[in-house]
């Protein structure tokens, strides 16, 4: 069962095209979810003229995250300026790209590792060649269904991207490390690399990236062992450790406390609290790691509104046997750590990709992506243990049929899910059968059915539709976009619209958390007053905005975008100056260095003719406007403003 060099990459280049071809029918989805508020509606991703400003708008122009994520816009931008929005095929084959790259930096990485852990195996004799261990640890990451979404869900490229880094950061840091133990040149620059250049890079592309001296402690804890190293060297290590893990940790949990109202403040987009997620992350966690051992297509979706919060550690029962199942996990990692350190290598690693995205942060509850840098401890775990602790060859044969019957198994798994990704209803059925009692998933299948009908007007849509916005309705704890897809529904087809549905909707609005999903939903009603068909009276637009500027649980940031489309509905549908001025003062008292908001209120001066308040304004926009953000906006708006006044200053 020997392989050589040739034989090792022949078996990798088939990897790769088998899980090329597997994807391939999910290319040719749609955007989707998120897609359309980072990708599609953001129009600076589309770099009509290449400028230093150009490519600065679109690398800030993510509202995810406090780093923006820069690195991550920039390749959508090349997307987008190369073959346009229209072309999501193209967005998605970058993505698989990036996910065949991550397969090539983990078959590199899982070798260092092997490299590192088959000497430890004490008084193992004949154990199964290192190739079918590394390719099929590198197969089963590549063919998991869990990195699906990772892959085909253009946003998470961010993911994927930020991985990538990671994964090549961690092997990089194996290499320099191995040179410091042989006393060989280069050791300490290859590691200034993975600290330098590759964590940035993967920070840059998600935060997630920040989890890299992490990672790298995992593999320094139960791979190197800070052992075979000069006093000089050790020190240095310590350092390092000191400075990249210990100090931020410490600067993390200090800021949690200390920032804490802020914290808690967040989680009013949230319709959970920071204990709830706390206690709820423990029975997530269980569900990826069965996710990983038994990928399960009913079970597997984008969508996970739909799981009980635990509101107590008995309250599901589940939530005590989860977390008690955690600690005894990583009891039983820390107490394997001599005898069989790759298993507590793999624990750890996947316990320490899941930090940021699994603990404290205000974010939802549950998300497959999350697990794409992750799952790789479980898999080489898993894959260790079974190929090189066995030693009598007839079973190690019978082992290796078996995994690779394994990754076969879940290849189709993948091959299902992809083949539902490649076309939005289909995938919009699925994953509203899926999960009935998710309120996005039936939004999704609701929103599809109606877009149908825009394109082909039959009954079957509308009902279709109906239906399934009407479900979404009943399921909804936060979001009002169901609500005013209904509205839309109606006036398309030219009924009147149930008062009991805009009730509705202003009842979450003034009491539900108002997530950005939100301020989105009202965009899309108010362009659909002022340029399309919708005809819900003036009074009930203004309530419904009303509910949400005057909800307690509003946020700065989404209470300010609704002020500001409010303040376009005033001005262009009502025609009203002075209550979009009015209603852009009281938004600029609780956000008074918006650059939105005074870009918003110098249109607004400039339509209702106060040319010099628009001017100090768009003054104003410029000043606060961080790393050039706004600036093709304002620039615009200032020609208009002197188009404008020259005009008035004409006629007078």
């Amino acid at each position: 069962m020997k392989f050589s060099l040739s034989g090792n990459t022949l078996l990798l280049t088939l990897l790769l095209a088998a899980t090329f071809l597997i994807y391939q029918p999910g290319l040719y989805g749609d955007y989707i979810f998120d897609d359309l508020s980072n990708i599609t509606n953001n129009t600076a991703l589309e770099i009509k003229e290449l400028s230093w400003q150009a490519i600065q708008d679109a690398a800030i122009s993510s509202f995810s995250g406090p780093l923006k994520r820069p690195l991550s816009m920039l390749t959508f931008a090349f997307n987008a300026s190369t073959t346009g929005f229209g072309a999501p095929l193209f967005f998605k084959l970058t993505g698989l790209l990036v996910h065949l790259a991550s397969g090539l930096a983990v078959f590199w990485l899982a070798g260092l590792l092997l490299m590192r852990f088959r000497p430890l195996v004490n008084n193992m004799v004949g154990p199964a060649p290192p190739d079918w261990t590394r390719l099929l640890i590198t197969g089963i990451w590549l063919l998991h269904p869990l990195n699906l979404s990772a892959v085909l869900y253009i946003v998470q490229r961010m993911t994927s991207l930020s991985a990538l880094f990671a994964f090549l950061a961690v092997a990089l840091y194996c290499k320099g490390r191995s040179r410091l133990e042989m006393s060989q040149p280069f050791g300490w620059a290859l590691i200034g690399v993975v600290f330098i250049i590759l964590l940035p890079l993967s920070a840059l592309s998600k935060e997630n990236g920040i989890l890299v001296p992490v990672l790298v402690l995992v593999v320094e804890l139960t791979a190197f062992e800070f052992k075979k190293l000069s006093r000089a060297d050790r020190i240095r290590l310590g350092l390092l450790g000191l400075v990249t893990v210990a100090i931020p940790a410490i600067l993390f949990l200090g800021a949690t406390i200390s920032q804490n109202s802020t914290l808690m403040g967040s989680y009013k987009l949230r319709d959970f609290d920071l204990a709830e997620r706390l206690l709820t992350q423990g029975r997530v966690l269980w569900y990826y790691i069965a996710m990983v051992l038994f990928p399960n297509n009913s079970d597997l979706g984008l969508y996970h509104d739909d799981i009980v919060t635990s509101t107590g550690i008995l309250t599901p029962i589940t939530t005590l046997i989860a977390w008690g199942g955690l600690v005894g996990l990583l009891v039983i990692a820390v107490l394997m750590k001599r005898r069989f350190p790759a298993i507590t290598f793999g624990i750890f690693w996947f316990f320490g990709g899941h930090l940021l995205e699994s603990t404290v942060l205000p974010l939802e509850m549950v998300h497959e992506h999350r697990n794409y840098l992750p799952i790789f401890g479980l898999i080489f775990a898993g894959c260790f243990a079974l190929l090189e602790y066995v030693r009598i060859d007839v079973y190690r044969r019978l082992i290796i049929f078996a995994v690779t019957a394994y990754m076969v198994l879940i290849a189709v798994v993948t091959i299902l899910r992809a083949e539902q990704w490649g076309d939005s209803l289909t995938h919009a059925v699925h994953e509203a059968q899926n999960h009935p009692d998710s309120e996005r998933a039936q939004q999704q299948l609701g929103r599809i059915f109606m877009f149908m009908m825009i394109d082909t007007p039959k009954i079957e849509y509308y009902l279709a539709a109906k239906e399934a916005l009407e479900k979404c309705v009943r399921l909804t704890k936060i979001s009002i976009t169901a609500h005013f897809s209904l509205i839309q529904l109606a006036f398309l087809i030219e009924k009147p619209v149930d008062p009991a549905i805009v009730d509705a909707a202003e009842r979450v609005l003034s009491t539900g958390p108002v997530p950005p999903s939100v301020a989105q939903a009202f965009r899309s009603l108010v362009d659909c007053q002022i340029f399309a068909y919708c005809k819900l009276s003036d009074n009930d637009v203004v309530r419904l905005a009303n509910a949400a500027l005057t909800n307690p649980r509003g946020t700065i940031g989404v209470t300010t975008q609704i002020a500001i489309f409010l303040a376009q509905y005033y001005i262009d549908k009502i025609g009203d100056g002075d209550l979009a001025v009015l209603t852009l003062q009281k938004a600029l008292v609780r956000d008074p260095k918006s650059v939105a908001l005074h870009l918003s209120a110098g249109r607004v001066f400039r339509v209702v003719g106060d040319f010099k308040r628009s001017a100090m304004h768009l003054e104003q926009a410029e000043r606060f406007s961080s790393l050039g953000a706004y600036r093709n906006e304002i620039v615009e708006e200032e020609k208009k403003l002197k188009r404008d006044s020259d005009k008035s200053l004409g006629k007078r």
